[in-house]
């Protein structure tokens, strides 16, 4: 005899042997695994020769069909099947996994595809899936490793689930279940002894992993055939897959436990909280890199300081294979340090590598080659304890090192410097501050070496090099204290002639005439000349004489006394509707004319703080100008009766009665 059972969600028949019933059939189940035997005694078709008749009549109106010994491997329209390659994708189920994810076999979800176990999080990589080998039933223990349908994955290892428990016929949820481990789980407790057929056991472990005296995980009944088949049910559905767990309604549920809680997720066969989830952040299968950490359904590396570069987290600040930036890695023997490689004292990067910087093959710097061998450079600090190390011979005072040859800087073919050779009328001489320096010099006193004059010349005096080499005079002119100047005392170098017009010829012309009075081209205009003594030009009486009352403005003589566009100075202009007098604006009354250079302007000294009293006297800090005094508003006015309490406010002959009127006095601050 066949024990045969419906799925109502695939439509199938579910037992040794499968048929394919159509969910709309007449009087075809509408849930649960059912006995084929069961459900036809429930229609009325108990012999052989009918239940025979009623298959083959659903078989001939295609309501039954024949889809061989496994409801994973079939294939129905609109229904989904199994996983295999396609020409896009991977077909997983109902749907095509795109590149980059992988099909997971027990769930028939598409989840993302890892390369090495490093990329799991204490998962491991198994057909481009992350798993945990601890419960995957496809993976039990190892890749590849699969459970039998009547086995469970518990910690690593494949346990048995077939029923050893008395069969029994199964009632429709909801009502209640009945048989072995039909109790209600326990809590990490181990299955109870099988009950009678309506009875229920002891519940199992809330974990799903311990199984009953019948063979089956907690609240799961054991039914089996005449032949002695068993198979585990969780009320009228098959065992559940493993992973999940029965319920004490009779339903399976996702995880070990009896469901997932909020903020628990359904993934796969397990709860997982897609918030914190390495495996599954954000979304079921999306897996974090090494070192990340799930915030908020979010991969991220654990501190602030750290960055993801490829899919690990490392802190740039101090990783030496990705210093200050992804990738960058520091030559070896380096360290990174605050995101900058650094090789540490006394050592210098080269070719990748740390070296020793006091070495003859890299003395200072890289590939700066020292001989070390006797009587030849070699590699050292010029002053012990420095950090800088150069080429040196063996006397520091006297010889340099010249390629692999000690030479005498004191020499002149070498001085002071490799191939310094000094030039005709030049000595090689030490330096009067340092005794380790030589230059080549002149062997008068006074003069220097010049390239342009391939000689040693004064610097004072020389034409051609005047102040420095290669600086020459212009013609006419003469060097003079390393100047170029006129011969002639108060003489000017210009290209305008002794009538003041320019000529395109520099010439030394004399610098208080009329027409070039004390600069080139500067001109004295109408009755002026050129004043010798105030060095411009000056106005002059009818006597030719200087005439003090009037000055040179702009190319005119003015009366800066009495000219208010020009009053004391030339443009010094007075304000509107007041005139210039004796060389001052005239203000009014209470104001006074103040300033200096071309800058005046008409002030109320009685009250201004940078003109207190008179002009120019100024106020100190926190002062104020109270009737031309600068006083200390804090103290100034608690008993001055002319400004009583503030600048001001007189105190006057209102105190007293009314018939006999008294002289008001300022007493702290007020008038009293």
């Amino acid at each position: 005899m066949t024990e045969w059972g419906i799925n109502p969600q695939l439509g199938m028949i579910t037992g040794v042997g499968y048929l394919h019933v159509r969910p709309w059939a007449a009087n075809a189940p509408t849930e649960g695994i059912f006995s084929m035997r069961g459900w036809l005694r429930r229609t009325g078709l108990t012999s052989a020769v009918s239940i025979a008749a009623t298959v083959a009549a659903l078989v001939a109106v295609g309501s039954l069909a024949a889809c061989g010994s496994s409801p994973a491997k079939h294939v129905d329209a609109g229904l989904g099947g199994f996983a295999g390659n396609t020409q896009n994708g991977t077909l997983c189920g109902t749907m095509i996994c795109p590149a980059g994810q992988a099909c997971d076999s027990a769930t028939m979800t598409c989840l993302a595809a890892c390369a090495s176990d490093a990329e799991c999080n204490g998962g491991k990589c198994c057909n481009a899936k992350c798993v945990t080998v601890a419960t995957d039933a496809a993976n039990c223990g190892a890749c590849g490793t699969a459970c039998t349908a009547a086995q469970s994955c518990v910690a690593g290892a494949c346990a048995g689930l077939i029923c050893t428990g008395t069969p029994v016929t199964p009632t429709p949820t909801p009502a209640p279940i009945t048989g072995d481990d039909a109790g209600t789980a326990g809590a990490g407790g181990s299955g109870g002894a099988g009950g009678a057929s309506g009875s229920g056991g002891a519940g199992g472990s809330s974990g799903g992993t311990t199984i009953g005296a019948n063979g089956c995980h907690a609240n799961e009944m054991c039914l089996r055939n005449a032949s002695g088949v068993g198979a585990c049910m969780c009320g009228s559905t098959a065992s559940c897959p493993a992973g999940q767990s029965c319920s004490s309604a009779g339903t399976c549920s996702c995880g070990t436990g009896i469901g997932c809680t909020s903020p628990q997720t359904c993934c796969g066969s397990s709860c997982a909280d897609l918030s914190s989830d390495t495996l599954n952040c954000g979304a079921c299968g999306k897996s974090c890199g090494l070192g990340q950490t799930c915030k908020a359904g979010v991969c991220g590396c654990s501190t602030s300081t750290q960055m993801v570069c490829g899919s690990t987290c490392t802190d740039l600040q101090s990783d030496a294979t990705h210093c200050g930036a992804c990738d960058t890695a520091c030559p070896t023997g380096a360290t990174c340090l605050a995101g900058k490689c650094g090789c540490g004292t006394g050592k210098i990067a080269c070719n990748g590598v740390c070296v020793d910087a006091s070495v003859n093959a890299h003395c200072g710097a890289c590939d700066v080659k020292c001989s070390g061998k006797a009587s030849e450079p070699a590699c050292g600090e010029r002053t012990t304890g420095s950090g800088k190390f150069e080429c040196l011979c063996a006397n520091t005072v006297l010889e340099i090192a010249c390629g692999n040859t000690c030479a005498d800087s004191s020499q002149p073919d070498n001085c002071g410097k490799c191939g310094n050779v000094c030039p005709n009328q030049t000595t090689c001489k030490q330096d009067a501050q340092d005794a380790s320096k030589h230059d080549c010099k002149c062997a008068s006193a006074g003069q220097s070496y010049c390239e342009t004059a391939h000689g040693c010349v004064d610097l004072t005096s020389d034409h051609d090099n005047c102040g420095v080499c290669g600086l020459a005079c212009l013609a006419g002119e003469m060097c003079k204290s390393g100047t170029c100047t006129c011969p002639t005392s108060g003489a000017l170098y210009c290209d305008e002639n002794a009538q003041g017009v320019k000529d395109g010829t520099y010439a030394c012309i004399t610098a208080n005439t009329i027409k070039n009075c004390y600069g080139c081209g500067v001109s004295c205009a109408g009755q002026s000349i050129c004043d010798t003594t105030s060095k411009a030009c000056a106005c002059v009486d009818s006597m030719n004489k200087l005439d003090k009352t009037k000055r040179y403005c702009a190319g005119k003589c003015l009366d800066t006394q009495t000219d208010a566009l020009n009053c004391g100075g030339c443009d010094i202009k007075c304000p509107t509707a007041s005139a210039c007098s004796a060389g001052k604006c005239s203000c009014g009354t209470g104001l006074s004319w103040c300033g200096s250079g071309s800058t005046f302007a008409c002030i109320q000294t009685a009250n201004d703080v940078n003109n207190c009293g008179s002009c120019g006297h100024k106020c100190g800090s926190g002062e104020e100008c109270c009737g031309g005094t600068c006083k200390n508003p804090a103290t100034a006015y608690s008993s001055d009766d002319a400004n009583c309490g503030m600048c001001g406010t007189k105190c006057g002959v209102t105190c007293g009665f009314p018939l006999f009127p008294a002289q008001c006095h300022c007493n702290t601050g007020t008038c009293r």
